[in-house]
C-alpha cells in the first residue's frame, strides 16, 4: 500500500494532518484545529473512502467552541455500495449554561429490495430523547419497519 502523509502547521493555531492512500482500496482523511488565543476554537476533519467492489463513502464533522463555553458540533456521512446505501446528517448544540439539544436523521436503502428506512432522533432537557421512523418498499408504500433480533 502507497501512503503520503502530509502535515502543517502554523503560528495562528492552526494544525492540519491529511492522509492519502493510493490503491485499490482508496481511502483520504484530514482534520484540523484552529484557535484564537481568546478561547475560540473551531475542529474539523473529513474522510472519504472506495473499495474494489465499488462501494464509496464520505464523512465530515465540524465543532465549534466559543469562550462563553457554548459549543456547536455538525457530522455526517453517506457511503453507498452494491448492498445499498446509507446517510446521515446531525446537529449537537450546548448553550453556555450547560443546557444540551442534539438532532440526527438517517436513512438507508436496501440494494436488493428497494426497501428504505428514513429515522430521526432528537434530545433536549425538556423532552428527552424522542425518535421515530418510517420504512417504505421500492414503490414508496409505507412498510413495517424490521424489528432487531
Amino acid at each position: 500500500m502507497k501512503k503520503t502523509l502530509i502535515a502543517a502547521t502554523m503560528s495562528a493555531g492552526l494544525f492540519a494532518l491529511a492522509t492519502v492512500s493510493i490503491d485499490a482500496n482508496a481511502y483520504a482523511r484530514g482534520h484540523g484545529v484552529v484557535t484564537d488565543g481568546a478561547g475560540n476554537a473551531v475542529a474539523g476533519s473529513a474522510g472519504a473512502f472506495r473499495t474494489p467492489a465499488g462501494a464509496t463513502g464520505v464523512r465530515a464533522g465540524k465543532t465549534t467552541r466559543s469562550a462563553d463555553g457554548t459549543v456547536q458540533h455538525d457530522s455526517g456521512f453517506k457511503a453507498s455500495g452494491p448492498n445499498g446505501s446509507a446517510s446521515s446528517n446531525g446537529s449537537l448544540t450546548k448553550s453556555a449554561d450547560g443546557s444540551v439539544t442534539e438532532n440526527r436523521t438517517t436513512t438507508a436503502t436496501n440494494a436488493a429490495t428497494g426497501n428504505t428506512y428514513n429515522g430521526s432522533t432528537s434530545y433536549s432537557k425538556d423532552t428527552g430523547v424522542t425518535h421515530s421512523a418510517t420504512c417504505s418498499d421500492a414503490a414508496g408504500n409505507a412498510i413495517a419497519c424490521p424489528s432487531r433480533k
